[in-house]
């Protein structure tokens, strides 16, 4: 609810996570992110959160700048980056992909992001679906969140494409993966649409609206792929788009991928072992 998600906002994260946690109970970090100082400032108590991660079992990050925050921190603790949990996602059913399919997936943010205007991203990505439009691509949209569904529908608007197809991925998970997976290349403002774009195969362009995008697109070898939101225009996309979808990004995501893959089923083989002990 608003109102639950109001009293976390106030917290820091430690404080929240304190809320269910015990002295008898065993810690692990399982792919987490670290929100980052050079976009937020300090927002946490190091000292604090130090002394919590050397009491975890285990401390596995998403990505190599969530890595080398907390080693700027001070945590000198056994650390690796294990990619972002999402990666185990995949389709129910094999799905064939679309390769003249580009997939959009916006994010709003109310403002808080690289840039501080949500409206010039729209702005942006209405021009690159125009654009694509005109050279004979497929355009789709997808929602992660409810609260983008408003800013889809003016990008549909502005670009013309109010009968492109439409998935909320929020109410159904799995429309959401195949049409991810059915794509030639996804445009990501949303975190969630990388992340599944990368674990189905799928190239993507990421829209770094803060830096956590940037972190999941440096840990499977696509920063390339990367654009901060205050840089976004839809000449870049287009670029990007071209870029990603070449075999050698696309062996590297997919190597990647699977790379994290191997490392979460060991990880999570191994905390299962020790809890079951």
């Amino acid at each position: 609810s608003s109102a639950a998600s109001d009293v976390y906002k106030s917290q820091t994260y430690l404080e929240a996570l304190r809320r269910h946690d015990s002295p008898r109970v065993e810690r692990a970090v399982f792919g987490s992110g670290v929100a980052d100082p050079a976009y937020w400032g300090l927002t946490e108590p190091i000292d604090q959160w130090i002394d919590f991660l050397d009491s975890c079992m285990y401390v596995g990050v998403r990505g190599p700048r969530s890595e080398s925050i907390l080693r700027e921190w001070g945590y000198d603790g056994q650390l690796e980056i294990m990619g972002d949990p999402g990666l185990v996602v995949q389709p129910a059913e094999s799905v064939v992909c679309e390769e003249g399919l580009i997939v959009i997936s916006p994010a709003y943010t109310n403002s808080e992001l690289w840039g501080g205007s949500d409206e010039e991203v729209f702005r942006s990505l209405a021009e690159f679906v125009e654009s694509m439009h005109g050279d004979g691509s497929e355009v789709a949209y997808l929602s992660c969140h409810p609260g983008d569904d408003r800013f889809i529908m003016e990008i549909m608007r502005q670009s013309d494409s109010i009968g492109a197809e439409y998935v909320a991925a929020y109410a159904d998970h799995e429309a959401g993966i195949r049409l991810l997976a059915r794509a030639g290349v996804v445009v990501a403002e949303r975190l969630h649409a990388a992340v599944v774009a990368a674990a189905v195969g799928t190239p993507f362009v990421a829209s770094e609206y803060r830096p956590k995008i940037r972190d999941f697109a440096r840990s499977v070898d696509q920063e390339q792929a990367t654009i901060r939101s205050d840089e976004v225009t839809s000449v870049r996309l287009q670029a990007l788009a071209n870029d990603a979808i070449s075999g050698e990004n696309v062996a590297a995501l997919n190597a990647a991928v699977e790379a994290y893959r191997d490392r979460q089923r060991r990880v999570a083989a191994r905390l299962a072992e020790q809890l079951n002990d």
